[in-house]
């Protein structure tokens, strides 16, 4: 991002003064750009093997999708991002790390608790991964809030409706998981189980 843009973002949004401005531009001009280009966001690591081919991992911050990604990693598993993830209207996704298009096999939704794995129905799925996406993406920005109130060419409803109906597209067509766990080398173990088994 350029100097004058910093400056910018500064000048107009003067309550980012003691956070971390220039990523919060950041994330909300890919928020923006994404959605004009056919994308919507997805919290979430996504990772890919030969074997097993992507699997989409997702969980609200601070869950251990990193830490299992790279858990994972290390067991033979490519890291293709391990924040955001593009998902297009056909149930591609693109990572920022690696860019290479893949379409997700299996969807793991990551949560604290006793350890366990069971599988979703699509509805669950849907109202989980856009609750953790909005969370994330949504109720974060007020960057796009402002953008959005400012410019009558962003619709914040439309957009909201393309998102859902994405990512209802995306986990009708493959199997949706909720793991649970304490640690994130626990969801690794159970990602790896499940891979062997679902695969």
């Amino acid at each position: 991002m350029s100097n004058l843009a910093w400056q910018v973002g500064r000048f107009l949004f003067p309550s980012l003064q003691n956070a971390t401005p220039r990523a919060l531009i950041y994330d909300n001009l890919l928020f923006i750009k994404s959605f004009q280009k056919g994308f919507v966001l997805i919290h979430g690591a996504l990772i890919s093997s030969v074997e097993f081919g992507g699997i989409l991992i997702s969980g609200f911050s601070d869950i251990g999708k990193t830490t299992t990604s790279q858990i994972l990693a290390r067991k033979g598993f490519v890291i293709l991002d391990d924040d955001t993830i593009a998902l297009d209207k056909n149930g591609f996704c693109i990572g920022r790390r690696r860019v290479k298009r893949i379409r997700p096999r299996i969807l793991y939704l990551l949560e604290r608790g006793p350890t366990s794995c069971h599988e979703l129905s699509k509805d669950e799925a849907l109202r989980k991964l856009f609750s953790i996406c909005v969370e994330n993406y949504l109720y974060s920005r007020k960057i796009f809030h402002h953008y959005a109130h400012l410019n009558d060419c962003i619709d914040i409803q439309s957009i909201y409706d393309t998102w859902k109906a994405y990512i209802k597209n995306l986990v009708n067509t493959i199997p949706c998981y909720t793991i649970r766990a304490k640690e994130p080398h626990k969801f690794a173990d159970i990602i790896t189980e499940m891979s062997y088994r679902v695969g």
